[in-house]
């Protein structure tokens, strides 16, 4: 491991990723209601990539303990911590706010969780197209591939900021531009957090495998860089090859693929909406060409903070 890798994972393994106040509510509101399974509470925590990884954390911490396999849903991980454990859980996880987030970093936070949620739903509906058995570990597993990103705007600091101007501002290759401000592999980060926060084994399969692997894990990795690239612009160069690649993964046209893909993302909407966050079909500035650049990475950060973003590396 390299030092700078094992540097940012002192940095962020101590520092929890916080819970949405709206799954706080929604997860309090099925509390209240009696005669539920607790395989009935997944769906909210499955909108929530921060508290899945605690729950998972949780769980999988106990289970190892215990000389028992972990668990790679969070259907399952309900059933596992039982209502006692689950409210005590929702009681002592810290929000955005207890962390001391700004607004700024608030607002990153749940673009990366839209994306999050975005990759996660691509990707169930690609596991029941392959006749997965447990679609969920594929839309956990995607749900859960950019938690080194989530950690990062956690800290608060300039990291995220700086590499997105680099990615967004300057058209970087986002994981060259992660590499530049971190010093180590993105990837590689995401894959030691979710080692050391006990997350199931296909989640970190995704961080490992190629996209072009065509393995079941390269769908979660495939998912998440869709979410990411779809987020800014649909009609990229980029977003169109990487749904050459999903479509030779599913081993269907690209056109067809492509053209569900964009109908999924539409569908989700109304559901995202209702969540707080954008949807993934956000009309703008998606229509926009490769070269466009979204106003608020047009001024780079340098000349506002040189000392801070020169490089965030140095810091670690």
């Amino acid at each position: 491991m390299s030092s700078k890798l094992n540097n940012w994972l002192e940095r962020l393994l101590p520092r929890p990723l916080p819970l949405l106040d709206t799954t706080r509510v929604e997860l309090n509101d099925l509390i209240s209601r009696s005669q539920l399974s607790m395989n009935q509470y997944a769906q909210p925590i499955l909108h929530d990539p921060g508290f899945c990884v605690q729950v998972l954390k949780k769980t999988n911490a106990q289970r190892l303990r215990a000389g028992r396999q972990p668990l790679t849903t969070i259907s399952n991980a309900m059933s596992h911590l039982g209502q006692g454990q689950l409210n005590e859980q929702i009681g002592q996880a810290q929000s955005m706010t207890d962390l001391a987030m700004d607004a700024t970093h608030q607002q990153g936070y749940l673009r990366y969780v839209a994306q999050a949620c975005h990759a996660a739903y691509q990707a169930r509906d690609w596991a029941h197209t392959r006749h997965t058995i447990e679609p969920e570990e594929m839309q956990l597993a995607s749900l859960l591939q950019n938690i080194a990103e989530l950690a990062l705007w956690c800290l608060g600091d300039n990291t995220m900021p700086a590499i997105e101007q680099r990615a967004y501002g300057q058209k970087q290759d986002f994981e060259a531009a992660a590499l530049e401000v971190l010093g180590c592999s993105l990837r590689d980060l995401s894959a030691a957090l979710a080692d050391a926060w006990h997350l199931p084994e296909l989640v970190v399969q995704g961080m490992k495998t190629s996209a072009r692997d065509f393995t079941l894990a390269s769908g979660a990795t495939l998912a998440s860089r869709l979410a990411r690239l779809s987020s800014r612009n649909w009609h990229s160069e980029d977003t169109r090859q990487c749904i050459e690649v999903i479509a030779k993964y599913q081993g269907k046209a690209a056109d067809e693929v492509g053209s569900h893909i964009h109908q999924t993302a539409v569908a989700l909407t109304d559901d995202f909406v209702a969540l707080g966050y954008l949807p993934p079909a956000f009309l703008l500035p998606m229509l926009a060409d490769d070269n466009y650049i979204d106003p608020q990475f047009q001024t780079p950060i340098e000349s506002t903070n040189t000392k801070a973003s020169a490089s965030v590396a140095e810091k670690v």
